[in-house]
């Protein structure tokens, strides 16, 4: 981070915020900055990947840049795939001394709320560490300050916009963020630990958990996933996927010529078909379309966009497999297909999911079929 963010702890914190902090995964702090780059359009930034990995610091000559961006960043969490996590840094708490780490951020916050017209207020405050192998001994760390600062922050349940995040990137350095809603990501740094139900046939059952959870907001939730809906799942076997639908009280199709669970067949919710996923079609459209098959992902994307385009299903969740290079110009030429089959109607969602790897996890539905 440059000296325009960097300060002391006995210096005075710039009014607003001087950068802003992007949270992805380790390995793929490129890949967000070539988003960002294609998103935004605008030269009047500059990226710096910081360490531990796992971040982005986008820095501006002027504030008022920053502030301009942070507006703008409302849909972030559907549109830029290779971001966890956007935060406005408010301080940035360098030189910490490890007996008084917490009364020393304590004072730059202190300070920094003194420069705004009025002081902010916060429904939650978490510490953290990036994720990322550098940064797990730094983990003990951000929890006990977490512990210790927690009732500190005059926490107010009421400001739900807002939430505050301490950040560790080294164990004497600390940044205080801030996240806002609509705009920041449903669980703090991006990540959702989710728990492996010992009932699930496989691992990648988490990634269609998470999926729900970071691709469709609350409402589309409560609409969208209902008990006794209907949903179709290629390259289905063991079942990973099929278990979340399951979970969810769904009618499933399965398809794949592969063996499903026992635990999933005795549910009485699915029915398995020994077929290619590629040529499968139901009797009947359904509500989803799952898909998590090892595949071109060109291919993947028209064989979605037939299904959308034959109305077989409403919306679908799938997991694209991306190449080791240019994985943003992958996901554009994944868009660019769809919206040359659906139009104008397209809905695309994209993100790389805590539990995702070598790919990104998508919604893909029409905007007739958001209301």
């Amino acid at each position: 981070m440059s000296a325009t963010a960097n300060a002391t702890p006995n210096a005075t914190p710039v009014m607003g915020f001087a950068a802003l902090l992007v949270l992805t995964r380790t390995g793929f702090e490129t890949d967000a900055i070539l988003e960002w780059q294609e998103w935004f359009a605008t030269r009047s930034m500059k990226a710096e990947i910081s360490s531990p990995q796992g971040c982005v610091v986008w820095i501006a000559a002027s504030p008022g840049v920053l502030q301009g961006i942070w507006q703008r960043l409302k849909n972030w969490h559907t549109e830029l795939a290779f971001s966890r996590e956007i935060l406005a840094v408010l301080c940035d708490c360098a030189a910490l001394d490890r007996g008084t780490r917490a009364e020393q951020i304590l004072a730059q916050w202190h300070a920094w709320q003194q420069l705004q017209a009025r002081p902010l207020t916060f429904s939650s405050f978490a510490a953290y560490a990036p994720d990322s192998d550098a940064a797990k001994p730094l983990e003990p760390l951000a929890k006990a300050l977490h512990s210790a600062l927690n009732q500190q922050f005059s926490l107010d349940e009421s400001s739900y916009q807002n939430a505050l995040h301490l950040v560790f990137l080294t164990s004497s350095r600390a940044v205080l963020c801030l996240s806002q809603q609509p705009k920041s990501a449903p669980t703090p740094g991006g990540i959702a630990r989710l728990k492996f139900p010992s009932a699930s046939p496989s691992r990648s059952t988490l990634k269609l958990d998470e999926a729900f959870l970071y691709l469709l907001g609350p409402g589309e939730q409560a609409r969208w996933v209902q008990r006794g809906m209907h949903a179709v799942d290629l390259g289905a076997c063991p079942g990973g996927w099929s278990y979340q639908l399951v979970r969810r009280g769904m009618q499933v199709q399965a398809v794949d010529n592969g063996a499903m669970a026992e635990v999933l067949m005795r549910s009485g919710l699915v029915r398995h078909f020994r077929e290619d996923g590629f040529r499968f079609s139901p009797k009947q459209a359904v509500d989803w379309m799952v898909c998590d098959m090892v595949e071109n992902p060109l291919k993947v994307a028209q064989l979605c966009a037939d299904w959308l385009s034959k109305k077989r299903c409403k919306h679908i969740m799938v997991n694209f497999k991306l190449p080791m290079k240019k994985r943003v110009a992958a996901i554009a030429a994944i868009k660019a297909s769809l919206t040359q089959a659906l139009g104008d109607s397209l809905v695309f969602r994209a993100k790389q999911l805590f539990h995702d790897r070598e790919e990104i996890t998508c919604l893909i539905t029409r905007s007739e079929y958001l209301r």
